[in-house]
């Protein structure tokens, strides 16, 4: 239930961006960092759009940037829902 909450606030503040939800995913599954984060049905993400994603998603609160340089889900909510309930 928590994660239909957090998927239905997502898409007002991500504004239903695919890209927001493709790097999402690409985090909660594991990707390890930046270079790793997939591409869209487009072709993959240019790195300067994939920083401004990323950065944004850290604003917003959905990241967390590790001291590695990696991502994290913070919120189980939202690295359910981004992990399409898995």
């Amino acid at each position: 239930m928590a994660a239909g909450l957090v998927e239905e606030e997502s898409r007002k503040v991500l504004r239903g961006s695919d890209r927001y939800m493709i790097v999402l995913r690409a985090v909660a599954e594991g990707s390890p960092g930046p270079r790793s984060t997939g591409g869209c049905a487009a072709g993959p993400i240019p790195r300067s759009d994939l920083t401004y994603l990323l950065d944004s998603l850290v604003r917003y609160g959905y990241l967390e940037r590790l001291p590695d340089g990696s991502f994290t889900i913070p919120d189980p909510a939202v690295r359910y829902m981004a992990s399409g309930g898995r």
